[in-house]
């Protein structure tokens, strides 16, 4: 009797892969937006002591943005369910279901790009619809604007 061992069960799950060319610097990332953070923080720390007026107001906007930004926000209607990722380096491989899905990329970088390639690994009967994509090599992407992928079972 053969023994099999238990990483001859493990797969590798799907995952879409999206490169593409920045033609400026990028934003500053994970790092940066958690300094951000801290120094807006020491700044609302620093005002309430001294300002208290001030401090109050500033963080008042402050949370009606967050609620107003958090109310306009809207899930899908429909029964797809869409997944935003947003570009920062490139390649971005994410990984996805095995019934595929709707993924929305958003270039997080500070000017436009051009999508190199739209790739799936492990895709098994997965396929990119590319009737219902918009992400496709060559297309430039502006600063802040969204393409879609479409990942659907293919036809057998």
């Amino acid at each position: 009797m053969a023994c099999l061992s238990v990483a001859a069960f493990a797969q590798t799950p799907p995952s879409l892969t999206i490169a593409f060319s920045a033609g400026s610097v990028v934003p500053v990332g994970t790092t940066g937006t958690t300094m951000a953070g801290v120094l807006l923080a020491l700044t609302a720390a620093w005002l309430l002591r001294k300002r208290a007026a001030a401090a109050r107001t500033i963080l008042g906007v402050a949370a009606a943005a967050a609620v107003l930004g958090a109310a306009t926000q809207s899930a899908p209607t429909d029964a797809i369910s869409i997944v935003p990722v947003s570009l920062v380096s490139s390649p971005t491989t994410i990984t996805i279901g095995s019934g595929g899905g709707f993924y929305q990329f958003q270039n997080a970088t500070s000017g436009p790009i051009i999508i190199n390639a739209v790739t799936l690994q492990n895709a098994g009967a997965l396929l990119i619809d590319t009737r219902a994509s918009t992400c496709s090599p060559a297309l430039s992407v502006a600063a802040g604007a969204i393409c879609t992928v479409s990942v659907s079972a293919g036809m057998e």
